[in-house]
């Protein structure tokens, strides 16, 4: 769990260096696991299950048609557009570097999961 912590804590640092693009994609991630981990019967591999299916539905929003096309559901809400456009941008980069950022992405999603679903153990044995 030590080390979960450390790797969500440093992808979460990510938002404060580049908030642009990479930025808006954590935060999203973020703000899904918190929802989830407000549900008790959500665990950590259906939260990541969940994590991976949204952030495959933003990639292949921006694989599908180019982003001169404002008529997607993502680019009605400009976070959601610039999450889309972050996450592309990463895999691209993981094609240039042997997926070495798209693994420490991933991993940093799990992660995530593991340490919002071990606060929310903690909190629930507190009551």
């Amino acid at each position: 769990m030590k080390r979960d912590i450390l790797i969500a804590i440093l992808g979460l640092l990510c938002v404060f260096i580049d908030i642009n693009y990479i930025g808006f994609l954590i935060v999203l991630n973020l703000m899904v696991v918190l929802v989830c981990a407000a549900f008790p019967f959500m665990k950590k591999n259906y939260i990541f299950f969940l994590l991976l299916v949204v952030n495959l539905a933003l990639y292949f929003n921006a694989i599908d048609t180019p982003f001169e096309k404002p008529e997607l559901w993502t680019y009605h809400i400009p976070a959601l557009a610039n999450a889309t456009y972050g996450l592309s941008a990463l895999i691209y980069a993981s094609g240039f570097v042997a997926f070495v950022p798209l693994a420490a992405y991933i991993c940093f999603l799990y992660s995530l999961c593991v340490v919002a679903c071990g606060i929310r153990e903690k909190f629930q044995s507190l009551r």
